[in-house]
């Protein structure tokens, strides 16, 4: 469609002149502590009228020391429509794993990278199996996961857990530089690549049914439950690998240009081909433009951002990810393009965009991401939004199941207190019914907010 393709030229020109990671975004952390403290208005989207009030209050220490940096989030949560608090912070592993937001070293694609904490752009290269992939899309069971990349010159590898205190998805890649010994320039840095991705307890044959809903006074979709009250579903492994190598073709202090291209399987479901040329500039700018090919059902990517609520209810088809992958679903080949910015501006600015458009209906994807939390003294803000199955202008920007919103401002009322507004449009987990549901919740708060 023409618009897809002027969205795709827009998001190139842009990145001429900003950018940031689209494959794993970084904040800039920095040492500070900000103290949180206001209501949470927790909505139904598909029934505005349904609302439920918490009081939320957050302890939130940033700490910096070179390369290294560590975020804490010590919570407190008391539901005033329940009359109790949200104990499953505390009380449980999950719970206190997620007392430190994030703790790195390092840079994605740099010689070494160490992360725990919140993934929000989770990538191995070359992006197919996992990319964009979030642990922080489910209200009050945000993950915490681990990433560890090494690079010793001839050889490396990238590696992804995405739950500590559950691991049930797993990625990694070993690459080698074949002519590294030549010492020839460009040649000696081309990389050739193997990698994995899985699901190690990927719902399979999941039985939805007509339950009653008492609270609701109607029927419901869920997922059945056996005389025991357990789900009424298997769990299997879902998984791929691909190859893939990466060619410099330019290197200088202002830009470097290369080549790419993979060739990626999943197991019954079809084969992925991409192909593409980068820059990367001043700025930390970097731009791609890659061809892509696919046969069989399903996304691009695996593993992305609606991974955890599309591994349970695949678009709406109340399929599994893994039935509707196996199911012989299969749409036809089918090929597109896709485009992206990063960069990082002045250390103060992280900007990034991308958009997937593949041939057929409700194929486009959207995913925006931005910081401005050191732009300036007063006003701080950050957003991360991502859209599916975009097949209208009129698509991109409205709010449905197909969307993740996550975005804060705030302004300095004085040097240490400021006023904030979160929102999110996310999902939370009804366990009573094993569905995930579209949820919207508005905190607006006052701020305590002090930088070391």
């Amino acid at each position: 469609m023409k618009f897809k393709a002027v969205l795709l030229l827009a998001l190139c020109v842009l990145a001429s002149i900003s950018g940031a990671s689209f494959f794993n975004d970084e904040e800039i952390a920095g040492s500070g502590l900000d103290f949180f403290l206001g209501p949470k208005i927790i909505t139904d989207p598909d029934d505005p009228s349904n609302k439920e009030y918490a009081f939320f209050g957050s302890l939130s220490p940033e700490f910096k020391l070179g390369l290294f940096s560590i975020g804490l989030d010590l919570r407190f949560q008391y539901n005033i429509s329940e009359g109790r608090f949200y104990s499953e912070d505390w009380n449980t592993v999950a719970g206190v794993l997620r007392k430190v937001r994030f703790m790195k070293v390092g840079r994605k694609f740099s010689k070494y990278y160490f992360r725990y904490g919140e993934i929000k752009g989770g990538f191995i290269t070359p992006g197919v199996l996992i990319s964009n992939y979030n642990n922080m899309t489910l209200m009050d069971l945000e993950k915490r996961g681990l990433e560890l990349d090494l690079d010793f010159g001839y050889a490396g590898f990238e590696s992804m857990v995405n739950d500590i205190s559950s691991p049930t998805m797993l990625a990694f890649r070993i690459f080698v530089r074949p002519l590294k010994s030549l010492k020839v320039p460009l040649l000696s840095t081309a990389q050739v690549g193997f990698s994995m991705a899985g699901d190690l307890r990927a719902p399979a044959n999941v039985q939805y049914g007509e339950v009653w809903n008492e609270d609701a006074g109607e029927t419901v979709t869920a997922v059945l439950k056996d005389d025991e009250g357990e789900f009424l579903c298997d769990y299997k492994v879902l998984h791929g690998w691909s190859l893939d190598v990466f060619a410099p073709i330019t290197k200088f202090n202002i830009l470097t240009t290369g080549v790419y291209a993979g060739y990626s399987k999943i197991p019954n479901e079809g084969t992925r081909i991409n192909a593409g040329a980068y820059a990367h500039t001043v700025f930390d700018i970097k731009v791609n433009l890659e061809y892509r090919s696919m046969n069989g059902a399903g996304d691009w990517n695996v593993f992305d951002e609606n991974y955890e609520v599309d591994k349970w209810n695949y678009r709406g088809s109340y399929l599994s990810k893994y039935d509707y992958l196996l199911s012989g679903i299969f749409e036809d080949s089918c090929s597109g393009i896709f485009g992206g910015i990063s960069g990082n501006i002045f250390g103060k600015i992280l900007l990034s965009g991308s958009y997937e458009d593949m041939e057929g209906p409700a194929n486009g994807v959207l995913r925006l991401n931005l910081d401005l939390t050191r732009v300036v003294d007063k006003i701080k803000a950050y957003l991360t939004y991502s859209k599916t199955m975009i097949d209208h202008p009129d698509d991109l920007f409205t709010f449905d199941e197909r969307s993740i919103f996550i975005g804060n401002i705030s302004y300095a009322l004085t040097k240490f207190f400021n006023i904030s507004l979160d929102y999110k449009r996310i999902y939370r987990y009804n366990d009573e019914f094993g569905i995930y549901e579209p949820v919207e919740t508005l905190t607006p708060a006052f701020l305590f907010s002090i930088d070391f």
